[in-house]
């Protein structure tokens, strides 16, 4: 199994949306688990449990946050879970893994309403002004979305030299 941290949204607008984002947490984890081999470390659903850390507390929020990323010491890769958009922690993470080398890889377990059932992803290459960067991302995101996550990661669009991906999703 290899090491990964799994970034995905946590705070809600409303304590529905945190129960949702929780599940999908769990969702990521089964999936690391089950269907990559993956070792998953959620930083998120560990520290916030009742009596660790709170979430509400910013200064606490931040500890819990900086703990995680310290796990990425050991970790191979990144995993970025999309389907209900990149949250500032999340940016953090991403933003972290790039600056230490790590593979990121978007995954995305949803379409519509049903479970996405073979992960199916697509190579992307970012050019910035440090190096390449290349990772996957889910075969079925648009150009604009592509363009999105990249701007995201890597912070001012005019670092990012030039980005191209496959156009045909690459079979596992």
């Amino acid at each position: 199994m290899k090491p990964v941290i799994v970034e995905s949204p946590f705070k809600g607008k409303t304590p529905a949306e945190q129960r949702r984002n929780i599940r999908y947490a769990r969702a990521l984890a089964h999936d690391c688990l089950v269907n990559h081999h993956e070792s998953p470390f959620l930083s998120h659903l560990l520290y916030t449990q009742p009596g660790i850390l709170d979430d509400a507390i910013p200064e606490e929020r931040q500890l819990g946050i900086d703990a995680g990323l310290v796990w990425g010491r050991v970790a191979e890769a990144s995993i970025i879970g999309i389907d209900f958009g990149i949250s500032g922690g999340m940016i953090y993470g991403i933003k972290n893994a790039i600056r230490v080398g790590r593979h990121l890889e978007y995954r995305k377990l949803y379409q519509g309403c049903r479970k996405i059932a073979k992960y199916q992803p697509r190579r992307i290459s970012v050019q910035t002004g440090i190096g390449m960067e290349r990772f996957d991302a889910p075969a079925d995101l648009t150009a604009s979305q592509i363009e999105k996550i990249i701007q995201i990661a890597y912070g001012k669009k005019s670092d990012i030299t030039t980005f191209s991906w496959r156009s045909d999703p690459i079979r596992q």
